[in-house]
């Protein structure tokens, strides 16, 4: 999915929309994981999580590279890790006290859908983008580039 979508954004006007939509698989299809009867589904929940994944990644990426001065792209990406890992921690450390507070393990999965749809609205209401040049030069690039690489797979 990363290779695809990278390749998309490179060719699309906006990467915003397919980061948006990215991050609202997974906000919608996590809480899934409250009605998960059976392992099956929880791994077709985590499976549709990780294809949100890999949509949104890289063209949050180049989104990231496009919009920060060059000077300052190792700072930009390491606050978004930073930020990244400090929800992996914050999240399961909320989780345990709600469930020491009584709250059942579905409720808890359930009302992660709440940083979800923030981190959406987030994205698609404060991250202005502007369209891009996107002309057929670049896109005969990328074909033939790609097209080079697949030969030389095959080879």
């Amino acid at each position: 999915m990363k290779w695809l979508t990278g390749a998309s954004s490179d060719r699309l006007p906006r990467r915003k929309p397919l980061v948006v939509a990215g991050y609202a698989v997974a906000a919608l299809v996590r809480p899934l994981l409250s009605l998960a009867s059976a392992p099956w589904q929880v791994v077709a929940v985590r499976t549709v999580d990780r294809i949100g994944n890999g949509i949104r990644t890289a063209p949050r990426d180049a989104l990231l590279v496009e919009n920060v001065p060059a000077d300052r792209r190792g700072a930009a990406f390491a606050f978004h890790r930073m930020m990244d890992n400090l929800g992996a921690v914050a999240g399961p450390i909320l989780a345990f006290a709600l469930a020491r507070g009584g709250l059942s393990i579905r409720t808890i999965f359930a009302l992660a859908i709440i940083p979800g749809l923030l981190a959406v609205a987030t994205l698609f209401f404060g991250v202005d983008e502007e369209a891009r040049d996107v002309t057929s030069k670049s896109r005969a690039h990328f074909k033939r580039r790609s097209s080079r690489r697949r030969r030389a797979r095959i080879s």
